[in-house]
């Protein structure tokens, strides 16, 4: 599926593009979160906080591709 169909979707608040951006996505945002997190714990809740922020300024987002996307929402996780 292309990229950009699932970012607008999901700025549409479609539910199941939303769980494919998140499923691509979380990974990701963990792996920067236990990082920064003296816990695993920590970090699980919060990728959660991130991932939830993520979503919540994804209209902010103007590109259309992969890696801006994954840019943008590194630079919003840390």
């Amino acid at each position: 599926m292309k990229f950009d169909i699932i970012i607008s979707e999901c700025k549409k608040n479609n539910r199941r593009h939303q769980k494919i951006l998140y499923e691509r996505f979380y990974p990701m945002v963990r792996k920067i979160c236990y990082r920064y997190s003296s816990s695993k714990s920590d970090g699980d809740t919060l990728a959660l906080e991130c991932l939830t922020k993520i979503f919540t300024k994804l209209d902010t987002f103007n590109g259309t591709d992969h890696a801006q996307f994954g840019a943008w929402a590194k630079r919003l996780t840390i």
